[in-house]
């Protein structure tokens, strides 16, 4: 390899690395997206007032994933990070027994 070529490789190696570090930062269009979403609600009783620490299953219908939590002390809920699909919310209660609903 001659001078000449050895100077330009060399002086053209930090301008490739520089391009890819910049291409690197860039985000990956091909990726497939995920769509995801959370589930809200609240459990309250026949005078409207909030029940606490009932447990709280969220199936979806599609693949039969559970998702469990309980009510918090205002009686909310939240399941975040569901994946798109229709959805089968059952609330269990040992004072009230349990309730379901479909979204």
């Amino acid at each position: 390899m001659t001078r000449f070529a050895f100077r330009m490789l060399a002086a053209s190696l930090p301008l490739f690395a520089s391009f890819l570090v910049c291409a690197s930062l860039l985000p990956d269009r091909s990726m497939a997206q995920n769509v995801s979403g959370t589930i809200v609600g609240m459990v309250r009783d026949s005078t409207g007032a909030a029940v606490q620490s009932v447990a709280i299953t969220i199936v979806n219908e599609g693949t039969n994933v559970e998702f469990k939590t309980q009510t918090s002390s205002t009686g909310e809920y939240t399941a975040p990070g569901l994946a798109a699909g229709v959805y089968t919310i059952k609330a269990e209660s040992p004072a009230s027994g349990s309730n379901s609903s479909k979204v």
